[in-house]
């Protein structure tokens, strides 16, 4: 049975753009090991699909507007290929072939379902999984649950068979809009302060671009994450709080750092999927902070209020973007997407995301994300603006973390 939510869209104008995504298209893709029973699966994933409602989700038009509905999908989206017994080359190229292929065979977002699920079998008891999902109705945080429900469900045939829960999302898009309403004063002085806070970067050099790649060793990263949960202070907030750090090593304190907040960046969307500014700017202020322990604290709030203050009308934040030399990106990729531990089948995550050029309003791009238990960073930066003589920028990076983790006591002007 279909519901409509009460948020829907002006006109038929606005709704070219959100029923038309081929760019919208998330791929990510994983090795699994085991024997799969291919009924179990169908039925793992009918049960996880009557679990969520975003994967029933779909766009319809009516009376020239645009409105989001759950429903029951035709046709299940999973499928199996059987490739054994293919020489490694021409798998490479199948796999390419076949990601591209299932990125544009997605339904349009008024049919559905607005994903699909694939089994590649290339040796006895080895598969590519390959996850192809619109981002109108997910992210990073979202593919890891996903992910986790799916197995989880193949491990156990009674999970997911109570009713799901009724879709509670329409209830949430209103309740932003009068949160917004209500406390829209509020809202946009936070922001305009954020934007007074901002310093002139200076002319940015037209040159060559670096691109590094650096993994953290399995013992830091343990200890990014056990010291995090000790100190109840984030992942993100670490890797943030050393970037600062950085940049006060580079002599670039007073730079604003952008964050990738939620990616979904069209003011069509608003009234369907709610208010999420795609990206953020973060001030943390360095009055009073002497010590790399005040960095972190003064980072955390920073951070939080950036968060708190970010339903913010698109178009208002578009605007206000234009004003804001935020020339430095963090982009954290939290979880490794595919880590849970199957009684069944074991996974291992292919995601490998790289930069491949600069975006051209940026003089810095830092990409974080989890892999077999280790910490990756992929940076590219503009090498005029960014001088280390005797290292690179992510070992210094490497180098600073390793100080937030360890001598958060330090004094800020001593740090290595």
């Amino acid at each position: 049975m279909s519901s409509h939510g009460p948020q829907h869209l002006a006109s038929l104008s606005q709704a070219h753009h959100v029923l038309h995504h081929t760019m919208d298209i998330l791929s990510c893709p994983a090795l699994v090991q085991g024997d799969i029973d291919e009924s179990r699966m169908q039925n793992a994933l009918w049960r996880v699909i009557q679990q969520h409602p975003a994967l029933r989700t779909r766009f319809v038009i009516e009376a020239e507007s645009v409105f989001r509905e759950t429903s029951q999908p035709e046709n299940l989206p999973l499928y199996f290929v059987d490739k054994r017994g293919v020489p490694k080359p021409a798998l490479d190229d199948f796999m390419r072939e076949y990601a591209q292929y299932q990125r544009h065979s997605l339904p349009k977002r008024n049919v559905g379902p607005l994903f699909s699920c694939s089994f590649i079998q290339y040796a006895q008891g080895s598969y590519f999984f390959l996850l192809t999902i619109d981002h109108i109705i997910c992210d990073a945080w979202s593919i890891k649950l996903f992910a986790d429900d799916l197995f989880r469900a193949y491990d156990d045939e009674q999970l997911f068979c109570t009713p799901a829960l009724d879709d509670p999302f329409s209830d949430f898009i209103t309740w932003q809009r009068n949160k917004v309403n209500s406390t829209q004063d509020k809202l946009l002085n936070f922001w305009s302060s954020t934007v007074a806070e901002n310093k002139p970067s200076p002319l940015a050099p037209t040159g060559e671009t670096c691109k590094q790649k650096f993994i953290l060793s399995t013992e830091l990263t343990e200890l990014l994450t056990t010291t995090a949960q000790h100190t109840q202070v984030s992942v993100f907030t670490y890797l943030l709080a050393t970037l600062k750090l950085l940049l006060c090593r580079l002599h670039q304190p007073d730079t604003l750092i952008r964050i990738v907040h939620s990616g979904r960046y069209r003011q069509p969307w608003k009234k369907t999927i709610g208010l999420f500014a795609s990206s953020l700017f973060i001030h943390i202020p360095l009055a009073d902070v002497t010590t790399l322990q005040q960095l972190l604290k003064s980072t955390q709030k920073a951070l939080y209020q950036s968060i708190k203050w970010s339903f913010v009308p698109i178009e208002y934040f578009e605007s206000l973007g234009k004003n804001i030399a935020a020339k430095i990106e963090l982009d954290y990729m939290p979880l490794d997407l595919f880590a849970h531990p199957s009684q069944h089948l074991r996974l291992e995550t292919l995601l490998d995301p790289t930069l491949e050029a600069l975006q051209p309003d940026l003089d810095m791009q830092l990409l974080c994300y989890h892999q077999d238990k280790k910490l990756c960073f992929f940076v590219i930066y503009k090498s005029a603006l960014f001088p280390l003589a005797e290292e690179t920028l992510l070992n210094h990076y490497a180098s600073l973390l390793q100080s937030m983790l360890t001598q958060r006591d330090l004094a800020l002007a001593h740090e290595p």
